[in-house]
Formats: structure tokens, C-alpha cells, sequence
């Protein structure tokens, strides 16, 4: 590695100390070589298995929230408030974390699709680590936000506990330093196994494209990003105000355009949470050649994606390619019906005698 860049990351590391964090993340995870998939695409593929980062079937948010526990806990804060979709991977990482550090975790959870109703994958794992859930109607975003304010007042009034409510803009910053600091861990990971790629693939549009995308700006411009959002809101917006809110506080000069944000819209589908039949053949195509397991509402939808740039050239033959595997194994598992039926699996049943 160059000089200038290792200086550039330990400053950037030096910036870091001055926020509080916690250990969620326990080791180094692999960053693994496609060989299968790199052969029939003529691209050089490796994957980043975050998904083997952390507590409770893991996922990249044990690196996000690190600095947000870190706050939480340092201000004497004994519970969390927090909410979302009701098989969310980050509330399961929530619910771990809280268990391991001895926190109470209330979550505010919508109920909106028919596996809401569904007591296993993500949802049977928080209340198995004892979760508190609170069930609401309200669609994620404004006025989501709003029920967990509700229910962190309730608490606050009842005066049963001291609890760190998630508010969107101050954890989206913490996380985008979580990522930010995972980024400059696999750029240092990279370096020492010769593999610097030309783009890089992972699915979000908040704090997981902010700080991997802010990392490549202070440390490799020449690497382009590639996010896949889960859900249509505006990624180019989000993300642009999250890395120049980060570069701001921690005083770098950089500064992202709405236009610079690489995060296509067209692997959505019709909602979050509702699974394409490009992603469920991305992930057979995936597991068949790599034993590599995506989900149906995340990495799924990224790995169509990044498949469809490789067969239209967007990915240059030869060139080199991350995958950023953020976790999710809970939801395959959950949508197992879906996916079998949608790419056409079938199990003849077993003669009983």
C-alpha cells in the first residue's frame, strides 16, 4: 500500500477514537475467492462474509451499531428503543446485543405483509432473546419514527428504565462510521492479498453504502460503489446527505452530489420485503455454484444486480469485483415457500411404508 494511504487511515482512524464503541464484532471475517462464478463471468470475484460478523446468525449491522451501543452505553442508557419491519436483520442484531450487554430491547415492529404473521426467521429470534415488541401499522420511515417515540415516552413515563431511543438522523451518522471503519478494515484486508477491486457491490441505501461509499473517497476514489436499495425511497438523496454529514463531523474535506450516488432503482420489485424473480435466480445461481446463501430481500436483490452487470459489460471482463455479503440467513429461511415456488423446485415425496 502506498505510503499516503496508510497515513490517510490512521488518520482517519485517529478521528474515529474520539467516539465511544463496543466490541460486536468479534473477528476478522474472510474475504473469499468465486472461483466458479469468476470463470463463467471472465470477472475476478471475491465476497466480503460479513454475514459471519457477530451475535445471532450475525450481518454487517454488528459493525454498524458498534458506535451506536458505544453512545448508549457510555451515557448509562439500560435499555433500547428501535423498530422497523418485523423480520428486520438489524432489530434481530439489536435484540442479540442487548441480550449481551444486559440491555432491554423494545422494538416497535410494522405488520404489513403476510409474513408478518409469521413467528419464525428474525421475529422468533428476538423474542427469543427477549425482546419487547410493540406491533404497529405505520409504513417505515416519518411515521414509524413516530410509534417509537410513542413507546420510548411510555417508558420514560412509566420510569421503568433509562432507555437510548434510535433516532433516524444521529444513527445514521454512528453507523455510517460503523461502515466507515469496516470499509478501512477490508480496504487494509485487500491490500494484503493483492486483490484491489474496481467496484464494489452491497445492498442499502442508508449508513452500509454511506460509509463504504465515504471510505472509497477518502482513502480510493477509484474504486465506484454500487449499492442496490430494498426499498423505493431516495437512495441518491439519503446517502449523499449521510456521507457529507460523516465528512463534516469528522473534518474532511469531501463532498457527494445526489448525481455521484450509484444506487439503481429497477431491483426493488413491488415493495420492500417482497421478493423479484430476478433475486430468487440470483440466488440459485449463487448457491448452486458457491454454496454462497443470499436472501430474498437484501442480497438477492443486489446479486441480480451485479449479474446483470456482468452480462451487459457494465463490469468489465477481467476486472476485479467485492461482493459485500451483509447477512440475512433468517429471511432465506423464511421465504423458502416463496423461492421454491418461484423458480420452480419441486420434492416428490418420500414413499412411506
Amino acid at each position: 500500500m502506498m505510503p499516503e494511504k496508510i497515513a490517510k487511515i490512521a488518520q482517519i482512524r485517529e478521528k474515529l477514537i474520539q467516539y465511544p464503541k463496543v466490541e460486536i464484532s468479534t473477528f476478522r471475517t474472510p474475504i473469499e475467492y468465486l472461483g466458479n462464478v469468476s470463470r463463467e463471468l471472465g470477472i475476478k470475484v471475491r465476497v466480503k462474509r460479513e454475514d459471519l460478523s457477530g451475535p445471532a446468525y450475525g450481518g454487517h449491522y454488528s459493525r454498524a451499531l458498534e458506535y451506536v451501543f458505544g453512545e448508549a452505553m457510555k451515557n448509562g442508557h439500560d435499555g433500547i428503543v428501535h423498530g422497523g419491519p418485523s423480520h428486520s436483520n438489524q432489530n434481530r442484531l439489536i435484540a442479540a446485543i442487548c441480550a449481551k450487554y444486559g440491555l432491554k430491547c423494545h422494538l416497535v415492529l410494522r405488520r404489513k405483509l403476510p409474513v408478518d404473521r409469521h413467528d419464525v426467521g428474525n421475529l422468533f429470534l428476538d423474542q427469543l432473546m427477549g425482546a419487547d415488541i410493540k406491533w404497529v401499522t405505520a409504513e417505515m420511515g416519518p411515521e414509524l419514527d413516530r410509534e417509537k417515540e410513542t413507546r420510548y415516552q411510555e417508558l420514560v413515563r412509566e420510569d421503568r428504565e433509562n432507555p437510548y431511543l434510535f433516532r433516524r438522523e444521529r444513527v445514521a451518522f454512528l453507523s455510517c462510521l460503523g461502515m466507515l471503519d469496516m470499509f478501512l478494515d477490508t480496504y487494509q484486508q485487500l491490500d494484503e492479498i493483492d486483490f484491489m477491486p474496481s467496484s464494489i457491490y452491497l445492498t442499502g441505501c442508508g449508513p452500509t453504502h454511506s460509509g463504504i461509499l465515504l471510505g472509497t473517497r477518502l482513502v480510493d476514489p477509484t474504486i465506484e460503489v454500487v449499492g442496490v436499495r430494498p426499498l423505493h425511497w431516495n437512495a441518491q438523496e439519503i446517502v449523499s446527505g449521510e456521507v457529507n454529514t460523516a465528512a463534516r463531523n469528522l473534518g474532511e474535506d469531501i463532498f457527494v452530489s445526489h448525481d455521484e450516488v450509484v444506487n439503481p432503482p429497477e431491483y426493488v420489485g413491488e415493495d420492500y420485503g417482497v421478493p423479484t424473480q430476478k433475486g430468487n435466480e440470483a440466488i440459485r445461481y449463487f448457491a448452486e455454484r458457491e454454496a454462497l446463501i443470499f436472501d430474498p430481500v437484501y442480497t438477492g436483490k443486489m446479486a441480480a444486480c451485479f449479474l446483470d452487470h456482468a452480462y451487459d459489460g457494465r463490469i468489465p471482463k477481467g476486472s476485479r469485483t467485492l461482493i459485500i455479503h451483509s447477512g440475512g440467513t433468517p429471511l432465506t429461511l423464511l421465504y423458502s415457500d416463496t423461492i421454491y415456488q418461484s423458480l420452480g423446485m419441486r420434492l416428490d415425496p418420500p414413499d412411506i411404508l
